[in-house]
């Protein structure tokens, strides 16, 4: 990701190709928006606990992150944006 080129590509794949596309299908308002949070929350999650090694997010059991990313990941599919939404 810290390559020019390859973090473009790395974003067009987590936010235009997959997250768009099931925002789209859902039929929810700003999918664009929708789509691009969607996907900060793997890319960022992913380097932070296996990049960075960040603690205690690098060893919490999956269950403790889907529990805690999850709603995040449903409020950004198909929750209020609040006024994120409006522009």
């Amino acid at each position: 990701v810290t390559d020019p080129e390859a973090g473009r590509m790395l974003g067009v794949l987590f936010t235009r190709q997959g997250p768009v596309q099931l925002v789209r299908a859902i039929g929810t308002d700003h999918p664009d928006l929708r789509a691009e949070l969607v996907g900060t929350q793997p890319v960022g999650l992913a380097i932070a606990r296996h990049v960075l090694r960040v603690e205690p997010l690098a060893s919490a059991d999956h269950e403790t992150i889907v529990a805690a990313v999850g709603p995040t990941m449903q409020r950004y599919l198909v929750g209020d944006l609040g006024s994120a939404g409006s522009g």
